[in-house]
């Protein structure tokens, strides 16, 4: 029978609050003694202190409380004393504590935190939530027999917060290991701590093996800061600093990395980056990504593979003027290209936009009338653009070089005023007309002038302001078709639906070669020549143009029902997800006016076991061979006749994609492919090493197999240019817990594997450890990278093995 009762107040007594109990078999007051026993799933709570236990004695004389758990046949504790304070629990075999002190002491404690498991034969309960062990065992493995644990002396445990210890050592299957130091520290509460960052060790081609290490100062919840130090056994070091911040509605991360030979001068590899984000709806938005670094920092610096030949950088600042219907973004950029030895600027693009301005919908007027979908939308672009090349020889450019670049700087502005609107005729076709203005504002320009000694067209610029404009006016028609089959009522094909959606579009743009082109005679003939050649915004088209697209979209799904299904249940089956045909026709064109016809189709095929897709571009018109005194090899010429007309089909092929995949699985794993990514949008559990690798170890085995194929043909020269390709990947679960995944690819026209795309990798889970080994045995530069840790994210930069070497290659 339960009973729960209150002990008040007494005077004499140390107590401050209520000590409430409960016992569910017995409870016995022994007044001559001032204790009271309870027996059989007891509990008693003072302030935030709670025991719960099978056995408790409070002595109220001197407010100490004794628990024990309960013992089974054999005489051994089967349910362990539950001792919770501060929110906090932990079991124990035998509790003795004091009200009065806060002190204690435990025998065969058990605590977690963190995914971390704590044991000790006995402790002693200092202060709140501290306590203190001559000898303790900490692991992540919960078997009764744990793979591992590391065995400490001369413990102090506060909850919540840290572990420090004396000497340690971990045993492997109650083995010791050489794995030990003669102190330990470990933080349980990570991020808010600084820490020690625990040594690594690995090796690089040039520099030789490497010993890496670090400390991460925690300053408070909003910022904080890592500074590493890599010694490399070639004489080198590298240094990278990291910080990261948040603060209200933004967030980011700061980092800077260099390589450098102490005993020479050489500048080594440096590379800086910047990340910030707005992560809230202000009105105010800064989005951050710079990306700066030295022609060699993408192959010198550590976790690099491969030189980046390309890097660019923006900083966005957006802002919504209050009580206005705009917005303003501000823009910096920076590109590098190291190949070219190229750098470009934009310093800075200022773009002042408006939202959709509806002329017609103050003033009332009935709903659904087409005038009042009509809008208008205005924009104002600057933009200051430098382009230049720099010293290949010098990381930083010079302060003179910088001089030159804003002198050969290029800016502009640019008006765009669009009106556009939104109607549906006969209910069920959709009208969009539009008309579009550009202004261009320039502040230099081109004139040209043809040079009979040099036998060429010299340019010579010319400044002053310069107003550039042009339009365009054009208008859509859109439907969707539908054409349905219905089958019987017990037949296994419900019906089939197929959707046909045709667009139609028109513009109409002026030319603009009598104002923004000079024509230039030369003794070849006069040529047309762009007055505004390279400028920001570039320049209205020479010849008017006035273009009809067409397109048709096409779709097909089946729906099927299971006729041994008692439930009925049907499920769709997309036939054909996609088969689009497209064109235009240029009615300006002096000739060639029908345009090349795109053709693209995809679809998938029992249940997506195979996946196809083509596309292809067509010439419309004929070719004919041209004159055989003047033809060398299989040269044609282009005639203005349709094919179609002449037996030659649509027209001939320009260009063409295939792709046709299968991807293999067991029965019942269809759903996921090889590297364990599902069709469905779910990833299974990372694997161990490497977040961006995924190992599926429910799958026995898995194969995805895909043929490329990439085919050109410049009809004019008769030249054919095509390339075949099989990627293939997958994966295969050696045993429990163990899996190998590889990716490569083999070129079909070589007749060799793709060194690049090559790898392969073995991904061991074993309970609470976990090993993966990942290898790129071909190309320019193959490398190894192996990794053994624990699972635990409290303990894996206390014990692990990363590996990783690259090797060079003539």
């Amino acid at each position: 029978m339960d009973r729960e009762e209150k002990i008040a107040d007494e005077p004499g007594t140390a107590l401050q609050a209520v000590v409430r109990y409960k016992a569910k078999d017995t409870a016995v007051f022994d007044i001559q003694k001032k204790a009271l026993h309870l027996y059989g799933g007891s509990d008693i709570g003072y302030e935030d202190v709670q025991l719960a236990a099978e056995q408790l004695t409070l002595d109220w004389s001197t407010n100490t409380i004794t628990a024990t758990g309960k013992h089974n046949e054999v005489g051994e504790i089967a349910q362990k004393v539950i001792f919770t304070q501060g929110g906090v629990s932990c079991q124990a075999e035998e509790i003795h504590y004091s009200f009065d002190t806060r002190r204690g002491a435990i025998r065969k404690l058990f605590i977690e935190q963190e995914g971390i498991l704590i044991h000790c034969d006995e402790a002693t309960i200092d202060t709140e939530r501290t306590y203190y062990t001559d000898r303790m065992r900490l692991t992540t493995c919960n078997l009764a027999k744990p793979h591992y644990y590391i065995e400490a002396r001369k413990a102090k445990f506060v909850q919540s917060e840290n572990i420090v210890t004396g000497p340690w050592r971990c045993y492997c299957y109650d083995i010791p290991t050489p794995l030990g130091f003669f102190y330990g520290f470990l933080p349980i509460s990570r991020p808010r701590v600084s820490r020690i960052i625990l040594p690594e060790l690995g090796a690089d081609l040039s520099k030789g093996p490497f010993l890496s290490a670090g400390y991460h100062f925690y300053f408070n919840d909003c910022i904080d800061l890592s500074l590493k130090a890599r010694l490399y056994s070639k004489g080198s070091c590298g240094l990278k600093a990291e910080s990261s911040y948040q603060r209200y509605g933004y967030t980011g991360s700061v980092s800077y990395e260099q390589t450098m030979t102490p005993m020479s001068d050489e500048r080594g590899p440096w590379r800086f980056q910047w990340r910030h984000a707005t992560q809230n709806n202000r009105a105010g938005s800064l989005i951050a990504d710079i990306d700066i670094q030295d022609r060699s920092a993408a192959a010198a610096l550590p976790n690099n593979r491969g030189l980046t030949t390309i890097t660019g950088s923006q900083i966005r600042y957006t802002n919504s003027l209050a009580g206005l219907p705009c917005r303003i973004a501000t823009i910096l950029a920076h590109s590098q290209d190291f190949q070219r030895n190229t750098t470009k600027l934009i310093l800075p693009e200022v773009i002042f936009s408006t939202s959709p301005i509806y002329l017609f919908r103050g003033g009332g007027g009935a709903i659904g009338q087409w005038y009042r979908d009509i809008y208008l939308k205005h924009s104002v672009e600057f933009k200051r653009q430098l382009a230049s090349t720099i010293n290949r020889n010098t990381s930083i450019p010079t302060y003179q070089y910088w001089i030159d670049a804003f002198r050969q700087g290029d800016y502009g502005v640019k008006h765009t005023i669009r009106l556009a609107g939104n109607a549906k005729i006969f209910q069920y076709v959709n009208l969009q007309p539009a008309v579009r203005y550009q202004e261009r504002w320039y502040f230099q320009s081109l004139d040209y002038a043809y040079d009979n000694a040099q036998d060429t067209i010299v340019k010579d610029t010319i400044g002053g302001f310069k107003r550039v404009w042009d339009y365009s006016a054009g208008t859509s028609l859109q439907t969707t078709l539908y054409g349905m089959y219905f089958g019987g009522s017990n037949t296994a094909i419900q019906s089939i639906r197929h959707q046909l959606t045709p667009t139609v579009r028109f513009t109409y743009t002026p030319g603009c070669a009598g104002r923004y082109w000079q024509e230039v005679q030369t003794p070849q003939g006069n040529k047309l020549m762009n007055r505004f050649d390279n400028c920001v915004y570039g320049t209205p088209q020479s010849s008017a143009k006035a273009v009809m697209d067409f397109e048709v979209d096409n779709t097909l799904t089946m729906k099927l029902r299971d006729t041994t299904d008692l439930a009925r249940s049907t499920r769709k089956v997309p036939m054909l997800e996609a088969l689009s045909l497209s064109t235009s026709y240029d009615f300006k064109a002096d000739s060639f006016q029908l345009g090349n016809i795109k053709l693209v189709a995809r679809t998938g095929l029992l249940d997506n076991l195979f996946r196809l897709e083509y596309s292809t571009t067509l010439d419309p018109y004929a070719y004919d061979s041209c004159d055989p005194a003047y033809n060398q090899g299989d040269l044609k010429r282009r005639a203005e006749r349709v094919a179609w007309y002449h037996g030659q089909g649509l027209g001939h092929s320009t260009d063409s994609f295939l792709k046709i995949g299968i991807r293999l699985r067991p029965p019942g794993h269809g759903a996921q492919n090889a590297a364990g990514h599902t069709r469905n949008g779910q990833i299974p559990r990372p694997a161990p090493s490497d977040s961006a690798q995924y190992a599926n170890f429910d799958v026995p085995w898995s194969l995805n197999l895909t043929y490329y194929r990439n085919y050109t043909h410049h009809i004019a020269s008769g030249s054919r240019c095509s390339s075949r390709q099989l990627s293939f990947d997958g994966g295969l679960s050696l045993a429990r817990g163990w899996a190998i995944t590889f990716d490569s690819a083999y070129d079909l026209d070589k007749k060799e594997l793709a060194g690049h795309a090559t790898k392969v990798s073995i991904h061991g889970d074993m309970h609470c450890w976990e090993t993966c080994f990942d290898c790129w045995p071909f190309g320019s530069s193959p490398s190894f990278r192996f990794f053994l840790g624990l699972k635990s994210s409290m303990l894996k930069d206390v014990i692990k093995c990363d590996l990783s070497h690259r090797y060079g290659r003539c």
